[in-house]
């Protein structure tokens, strides 16, 4: 609240005083709900026993959706599907660094499965701390190495004059990603 002023004198029937006041307001922002859809690795279906396997295990659940008229059978014929797709292919996991890798995920999920039964007892909570500390280490070793991988691809490329390669690496290590920040605008667009 910048400024604020009362107005005892006011013509109201009240025994309170007016005040008027300027007001600054921070808007909250409004959070996008997140997708429901499943990603899988889709990546796998290169390899063709992979590709093989997925055929013959969701090969006939399609063609039943011909002769379907009830909504329910058809979403349990779809269930029956992304139950399939998980099985076989995996679901994907968003990882935003690029040193972690699908090992490194699979460990930060047993993580997160200790850290919900934290508050259970006093062993839940010393074996969360080690797996943690674990899991926490190895991160740092990966992106360690993965940053050290990186400068001696950088120097490579500068001892074989393949500047582009370099910079290209160079950016990927230094350039921070920035958000992107929504503003308000009134009716004129300012």
């Amino acid at each position: 609240m910048p400024s604020g002023r009362s107005y005892p004198g006011a013509d109201v029937d009240s025994n309170d005083n007016l005040v008027m006041m300027n007001l600054k307001i921070k808007l909250r922002r409004i959070r996008k709900q997140k997708s429901q859809r499943i990603k899988y690795k889709l990546d796998k279906l290169q390899d063709p026993e992979i590709r093989s396997e997925f055929n013959a295990k969701i090969g006939g659940k399609f063609a039943r959706l011909l002769l379907l008229d009830d909504m329910e059978e058809m979403t349990t014929v779809f269930t029956e599907a992304n139950e399939t797709a998980a099985e076989v292919l995996g679901k994907k996991q968003n990882t935003r660094k690029p040193w972690i890798d699908d090992r490194l995920a699979q460990k930060c999920d047993e993580r997160q499965k200790l850290k919900a039964s934290l508050n259970h007892s006093e062993e839940s909570r010393v074996k969360y701390r080690d797996v943690n500390n674990r899991v926490k280490a190895e991160i740092r070793r990966a992106k360690e190495e993965w940053i050290n991988d990186h400068c001696r691809g950088i120097q490579d490329g500068f001892e074989t004059n393949n500047t582009l390669k370099s910079f290209q690496r160079l950016r990927e290590l230094t350039t921070p990603k920035s958000n992107r920040i929504s503003t308000i605008k009134d009716k004129t667009g300012k």
